[in-house]
């Protein structure tokens, strides 16, 4: 059996924009493997849809770690930024998120864009930078998951 190392994380909702766990499980099965801090375990038989968040006090590549003899799943939790840098470098993604300064009476200023095989796609109408990257993060990994970005 696999013993646990690190200790259960106090980072809590919205002070460091770490991908939640589904989103986790999903950049794993598409390769991600750039070490990190933070990472999920979820013992079999539980909530499917939830991980404990755990830090390791060093950056490592937790989703190479596999399952524990109980059937538990460790996986890494990176942060947003992240993903998008390791999305451009390594899965080639060309993509962004900006601000616009020409709609100065709207609140929902942010924006990001990606290109897919030629084709751009935006989005638009994001509070905040950080809400906006969580977004384009998600884009980005279904268009991948569906064979895009070449």
């Amino acid at each position: 059996m696999m013993r646990q190392t690190g200790r259960k994380s106090e980072v809590g909702e919205g002070q460091i924009p770490l991908v939640n766990y589904g989103l986790a499980q999903r950049l794993k099965k598409l390769g991600f493997n750039v070490p990190c801090w933070w990472w999920y375990y979820k013992n079999s038989g539980i909530n499917d849809n939830v991980g404990e968040l755990f830090d390791d006090r060093c950056c490592a590549d937790h989703n190479g770690d596999g399952f524990d003899a109980c059937g538990g799943e460790k996986v890494s939790a990176p942060t947003v930024a992240l993903v998008l840098k390791w999305l451009r470098d390594v899965k080639g993604c060309l993509c962004g998120v900006c601000y616009s300064a020409t709609k100065k009476d709207v609140k929902r200023n942010w924006f990001y864009s990606v290109v897919n095989n030629g084709d751009e796609k935006w989005a638009e109408g994001f509070s905040s930078y950080e809400e906006a990257e969580s977004a384009l993060t998600e884009t980005l990994v279904v268009i991948l998951e569906k064979g895009g970005v070449k």
